[in-house]
């Protein structure tokens, strides 16, 4: 099929986020549990459930689980999580011991390790004052460069579980930059994935008739389909393969580069 529009995910699509945002979360738990016991792996395996897409969902997640539910294999109680609903919710009905001042310091931290002494203030308006070191997001790199990706920016869109200052930040590493109004950006929670409403307009403003969304994770292939679902309207689905288990795609990429260089073919 011919696509005549493109809305792509950032982190794992745009952006190498494996050295950032992953160990970001990791060491947010590890230092609040001073807990050696949680992974990079536990992330991505938390991460492949549904609702998991805010990083900050997933290292309350992470902390739930060491702290109240150790004696259960993760896979076994993400399950759990599952059965109540999903997502943070889920995560907050299995724990009532888990407080909102603890949320709030794990959030802290995880920030804290992301934006480090370099960024932080600049991201989420304070300074870090437990986590010290320079902040991963000094680790990220660009996954698709101004040359590869310029003959499409007229005619793509981004949605992004990043917030505005993450992703002005995501924006001077990929060195380009879209025009705003084809952004989506996280601001409330409740509008993040997998909530099609931010995806609706995006897809309206590319005034299309065979979209492709670009994503890796469980999160962007529900997105897709509930936003089929809320619309009635065609949207595939090309997974860019990750560490994750991610169902429901049309087909799939070892990156967006491949997809990229695959275009004209499709």
């Amino acid at each position: 099929m011919k696509y005549d529009a493109y809305i792509f995910d950032v982190d794992g699509v745009l952006i190498d986020h494996s050295n950032s945002f992953i160990p970001s979360i990791v060491l947010a738990v590890r230092t609040i549990l001073n807990d050696d016991n949680f992974n990079q792996e536990h992330v991505f395996e938390i991460k492949s459930f549904k609702n998991f897409n805010n990083d900050w969902d997933t290292a309350i997640a992470g902390y739930c689980w060491r702290k109240f539910h150790s004696s259960k294999k993760l896979f076994d109680y993400l399950k759990i999580i599952n059965e109540f609903g999903s997502g943070i919710n889920g995560v907050r009905k299995t724990s009532n011991k888990l407080t909102f001042q603890v949320e709030k310091n794990i959030i802290r931290l995880v920030k804290e390790s992301y934006g480090g002494t370099t960024a932080c203030k600049k991201l989420y308006g304070f300074d870090p004052v437990t986590i010290l070191n320079k902040g991963f997001w000094n680790n990220e790199i660009s996954m698709v460069s101004y040359e590869k990706i310029k003959p499409f920016l007229d005619k793509s869109a981004i949605f992004t579980g990043r917030n505005k200052e993450e992703m002005e930040l995501g924006f001077e590493i990929l060195k380009w930059r879209i025009d705003d109004k084809m952004l989506a950006v996280s601001d409330l929670p409740e509008l993040n994935k997998p909530n099609p409403k931010k995806l609706i307009p995006l897809v309206e403003k590319l005034s299309c008739k065979n979209p492709l969304y670009i994503g890796d994770s469980e999160d962007d292939s529900q997105l897709v389909l509930n936003y089929k679902k809320n619309t009635g309207k065609p949207l595939d689905f090309c997974l860019i393969e990750s560490s994750l288990n991610v169902q429901n795609y049309n087909f799939s990429c070892s990156s967006t580069l491949e997809l990229i260089n695959k275009i004209g073919k499709l």
